[in-house]
């Protein structure tokens, strides 16, 4: 089968066929479950995919975010009460964070897992689903970690903290190192990812933490990501770049798009200037016509 992008996707085991679903695809039969899918989309535009779903499906996937994890209702949730009652469980993918699951109105829904990461903020631990059928013919869900990179996250808060990392982070990382390859981990990602955050003033940071990354027996065995804690204060004037000021107009259609995304953009802009958001989304959905409560199949 020729695959497109893998959102979303299954595999089945232990055949390892793997299928890329979408509307196109119809519904898969994979394991003797008919899966269905859709990819990530605007809310208005789900709303509409999610009326068309096959009769047969047994468990839908989506690329999509929750209202219930995300707490807001916006242009790109979905509202589970669109899934048709039919559908009692749905996988979920496009969350980074902690795991979720929950249930609205018998609608059953759970988020996938990523394999990847985005930010160094997010959770390290990285899983997937694995689905199968229970015994009363229904689902059974098992969450299967992942092999990762090892992550080392440190925080100097005060120069002696930032002196003993600096002493010690080489040990730690081939302590790391060595536990993953232990775990079968390859060598090519072995060497850990290393977060520090700090809190004293950037020369002195800089000066230990390039004596750190300056070091040959480290080359190679870490990944370095550093993070300040707040705002430098007394040895930041020195360093203060020279650029001109951040241009808000030009990073809002760097963000979105005004010829791609023209309502997102008008959304971001008018957000950026409100000082009341709520007034600004409720006023954007009034005029694109957005819609609070699903609508059946015989509304227009």
């Amino acid at each position: 089968m020729q695959l497109g992008a893998q959102w979303p996707g299954v595999e089945a085991t232990p055949s390892q066929r793997r299928v890329h679903l979408s509307a196109e695809a119809g519904c898969v039969e994979v394991s003797g479950i008919q899966l269905f899918g859709l990819d990530f989309m605007p809310r208005t535009q789900l709303q509409e995919a999610l009326l068309s779903i096959p009769d047969n499906c047994e468990l839908l996937c989506l690329h999509a975010l929750v209202k219930d994890v995300m707490g807001l209702d916006d242009v790109w949730t979905l509202d589970m009460d669109w899934v048709p009652e039919r559908v009692s469980h749905t996988v979920l993918g496009d969350w980074h964070g902690e795991p979720q699951a929950g249930e609205s109105n018998g609608r059953h829904w759970l988020y996938t897992g990523s394999s990847t990461m985005r930010t160094v903020t997010e959770p390290t631990s990285k899983s997937f689903l694995q689905c199968s059928r229970d015994g009363s013919g229904g689902f059974s869900f098992i969450r299967v970690p992942l092999k990762r990179r090892p992550f080392i996250m440190s925080e100097a808060r005060f120069e002696s903290e930032l002196d003993e990392w600096a002493a010690r982070i080489e040990s730690v990382c081939e302590k790391a190192r060595e536990e993953a390859l232990a775990n079968g981990i390859p060598d090519e990602v072995a060497s850990p990812f290393v977060v520090l955050r700090y809190s004293v003033g950037i020369e002195r940071a800089a000066s230990t933490i390039e004596s750190v990354t300056g070091s040959k027996s480290l080359a190679g065995k870490m990944h370095l990501h550093l993070m300040p804690n707040r705002a430098f204060t007394s040895d930041a004037t020195a360093m203060t770049p020279t650029h001109p000021t951040i241009d808000l107009d030009q990073t809002i259609n760097e963000a979105a798009d005004p010829h791609l995304a023209p309502q997102l953009n008008s959304l971001v802009r008018d957000l950026a200037f409100s000082s009341e958001p709520r007034q600004v989304i409720q006023s954007f959905k009034q005029r694109h016509n957005v819609m609070d409560s699903p609508i059946s199949a015989g509304d227009e």
